[in-house]
């Protein structure tokens, strides 16, 4: 299992926020992560921007897979590409 963060923040990585190497206006860190309770904590969910906004412009993710606010997310969703599942659960 590949810990992307660490490699990242080690400099093993050094990815590109766009095909061309220029940084995005909105490149920044932007630390507001989410923490969503479920009906139980088995299906807590946390969601940090920070750590991905560290290598990727708000752009990537919204409004084409994410509208800023107000996305309700199942793990049905997930398990089919949509959302998350989009990226993660692909590398």
């Amino acid at each position: 299992q590949a810990d992307w963060m660490a490699a990242l923040r080690q400099g093993v990585i050094k990815p590109l926020t766009a095909i061309d190497g220029s940084r995005p206006a909105d490149a920044r860190v932007f630390k507001f992560d989410f923490f969503f309770p479920g009906p139980t904590p088995m299906f807590d969910a946390y969601f940090p921007h920070s750590s991905h906004t560290e290598w990727l412009g708000c752009d990537s993710c919204h409004p084409k897979i994410f509208r800023t606010r107000g996305t309700k997310i199942t793990m049905a969703d997930l398990q089919a590409g949509k959302y998350c599942g989009v990226c993660h659960g692909r590398v």
